[in-house]
């Protein structure tokens, strides 16, 4: 009996510890765990902006060969108003 009161105490003991840490330091361990989510998503989304880059470039490289280089700028333009039949996206 006496040696389940002890056990009981020390776990109390250790949770009450382990309470105190957490609440002396909430904003510190938010703030880190913050801080870790963004630059988890920065880093998704270099990753996204490189894959895109490589894409492009392959677009790029296969405009140049299908229609010659001197097409890639027309074609790749945001020009919206261009007439039917005229190359562009």
């Amino acid at each position: 009996m006496w040696r389940e009161l002890v056990e009981k105490e020390r776990f109390l003991a250790e949770y009450e510890g382990r309470f105190r840490y957490y609440k002396e330091n909430w904003e510190q361990l938010v703030d880190e765990t913050v801080r870790e989510g963004i630059e988890k998503e920065i880093e998704e989304e270099r990753q996204r902006a490189r894959s895109l880059e490589r894409k492009f470039r392959k677009l790029k490289r296969f405009i140049e060969r299908e229609y010659g280089s001197y097409m890639v700028d027309d074609i790749l333009s945001d020009n919206l108003g261009r007439g039917r039949g005229e190359p562009g996206i």
